[in-house]
């Protein structure tokens, strides 16, 4: 493995690669490079870029506000060092006090005002300012380029602000290195049920069936499932095919009415959750009950809404759970066969809705045969160039480095000049580029899981009927969507009218794009003539940019609108576009 310096310095460069591409600054690069990985492993779910920075004051560089209440906010140590440096934690505090400053200003004045109306900034401000009254908790994310210092290393807490409790999470380059180095494996949840209650669970065991795993039941009080979901998120839920789906979050009306009027019965009338754990501590008491003590990487693959429902009904309506009961079933899968069994136990445990392969893992023969493809077709040499490169299809998560891990320098170095990191694509990568084409911006917009878990669907709908069709011309085609995606947010950035939001501006301006190129029976020419020169054409960049103006300005003049990434994210947003740039379309 390599060390941490070296790592740094690939870090950079992976960075400064990112950052040409993609036509940012390299400090905005910084944060989408690391949130990226983040949403990838599922430590967070989203992230809107925003930069407000006073000196000694307040800063924050990012946001996040979830369906269940919860802000997240980012702010970044980043200075592009050349080499490796050490952060200790008397630093860590008082850059995370920043961000809790800016926080603390949005709730108690009109903080926000002072910043450009159209800006993310104001958006953010404005939002702490309208909807609090509907956050629930804050997460405070510090996101460093330098290595927390060992020798100071322990945990940061912060006091609550006006009753919103508030936790702090420190990602340096270290901790960064080692969720790299795992390919984007989360970090395992330790639970030990004395120091959440003060005393262990008691459980039933159920006899070895022979599969190498153990199985128990137990009883959870509703306060307790309701503060695991508080204190974790998520991250409970990586493991539930509904939480990759986005159902995390939803509430149930039938649970919440339960929990408020007949608590008692709650046992009774929930199903209850099914859940899968690493292992387990248990012991035996002596009047030979079992006790369980703490369980290592828990998941609950089934049961999400009865958990999210618990922790809303709590904070909602200051439901009392101290009378819900909640059966689980608990089931302790081994390491060695947990990337086989875990899956297929979050399947069979979700079975009231069908759930397609492609959303379970990277071995759909779509993702199969795309990624074969991507090893095969080379794309055409542009100026200057004796020989094609190769756009290189991440089906599984950190394909590109495993590629390089045994080469010797000299095949290392022969490897990226034929797939160059620029012209890597993962699954959500993907999903995005083709999603925006078949007139789904809102999804799009919805970030990359949500919009991932759509593309899945339609393209499982599709192989079923004709697994023909995903063939060269296929590939070549998805290639050109990706330059189309990737050059267009280039441009965007360079306009004199932007001012934010290029995310929402690019998927709409490629749907209207389609849209038009459609009516006029242009779409293939346009997606051959890409392809040949792997760059958007003169006359179709001067469309792009007319058609990506009047989309900034729809979506910036939306009445009525405090927040213009969630307006994004509505129907609405769309058919607006689309009547007010029917010109444009039909032209």
């Amino acid at each position: 493995m390599a060390s941490l310096a070296d790592f740094y310095q690939d870090f950079r460069m992976n960075l400064s690669v990112r950052a040409d591409t993609n036509s940012k600054a390299t400090a905005e690069e910084f944060m989408h490079y690391f949130t990226d990985q983040l949403i990838d492993a599922a430590e967070i779910e989203g992230f809107e870029y925003c930069y407000c920075t006073k000196p000694e004051e307040a800063k924050i560089n990012g946001y996040d506000f979830t369906e269940d209440g919860v802000l997240y906010l980012f702010i970044a140590d980043f200075e592009d060092l050349e080499q490796l440096n050490n952060i200790n934690n008397d630093e860590a505090v008082k850059i995370i006090r920043r961000a809790k400053r800016f926080f603390s200003k949005c709730l108690e004045n009109d903080f926000y005002t002072g910043f450009e109306e159209t800006s993310p900034e104001y958006v953010l401000g404005r939002l702490i300012r309208e909807r609090r009254a509907d956050i629930s908790k804050v997460s405070l994310y510090l996101l460093s380029e330098r290595n927390l210092s060992v020798r100071t290393k322990r945990a940061i807490r912060v006091s609550d602000i006006q009753n919103i409790s508030v936790d702090v999470h420190i990602w340096d380059i270290s901790r960064f290195c080692r969720m790299m180095a795992s390919n984007g494996e989360r970090e395992p949840l330790k639970i030990s049920f004395s120091d959440l209650t003060g005393y262990n669970l008691p459980c039933l065991p159920v006899a070895s069936l022979g599969d190498n795993c153990q199985y128990y039941l137990a009883v959870l009080p509703g306060e307790v499932l309701a503060g695991l979901y508080d204190k974790f998120g998520s991250k409970l839920l990586e493991n539930n095919v509904r939480c990759f789906l986005q159902a995390r979050g939803k509430v149930n009306k039938g649970i919440i009415e339960t929990i408020k009027i007949s608590p008692q019965m709650f046992f009774a009338y929930n199903n209850g959750i099914s859940a899968t754990a690493a292992s387990v501590e248990v012991k035996r008491t002596g009047d030979n009950f079992l006790l369980l003590e703490s369980v290592n990487d828990l998941q609950i693959v089934n049961g999400g809404q009865t958990t999210a429902s618990l922790l809303y009904a709590k904070r909602k309506y200051n439901a009392d759970l101290s009378k819900v009961s909640v059966q689980m079933k608990l089931s302790i899968v081994p390491s060695q066969i947990s990337e086989t069994v875990v899956p297929n136990i979050s399947r069979y445990a979700n079975t009231q809705n069908r759930i397609v392969d492609a959303d379970f893992d990277a071995n759909h023969p779509f993702q199969i045969k795309y990624e074969r493809l991507s090893r095969q077709v080379a794309a055409p040499p542009i100026a200057g160039n004796l020989h094609g490169t190769y756009w290189f299809y991440e089906r599984a998560r950190g394909q590109y480095a495993d590629e390089q891990t045994k080469m010797t320098p000299a095949a290392k170095r022969r490897f990226q000049t034929d797939h160059p990191k620029s012209q890597l694509i993962s699954k959500t990568d993907l999903g995005k580029y083709e999603n925006v084409w078949f007139g789904c911006p809102v999804s799009v917009n919805k970030g990359a899981q949500k919009n991932f878990a759509e593309f899945a669907k339609r393209i499982e709908k599709e192989w079923k009927i004709n697994q023909d069709i995903f063939n060269e011309s296929f590939f070549k085609k998805s290639i050109a969507r990706a330059i189309l995606f990737r050059k267009t947010e280039a441009m965007i950035n360079k306009q004199p009218w932007y001012g934010g939001y290029r995310a929402n501006i690019v998927a709409y301006t490629l749907a209207v794009l389609a849209e038009k190129l459609k009516r006029q029976g242009q779409t293939d020419s346009i997606f051959q003539a890409v392809w040949k020169i792997q760059a958007i054409p003169e006359d179709v960049k001067k469309n792009i940019i007319e058609i990506a103006e009047a989309v900034n300005t729809s979506i910036m003049a939306s009445a009525g609108v405090s927040n213009i990434s969630e307006w994004c994210k509505k129907d609405a947003c769309w058919d607006r576009i689309k009547n007010e740039l029917t010109s444009l379309i039909c032209s």
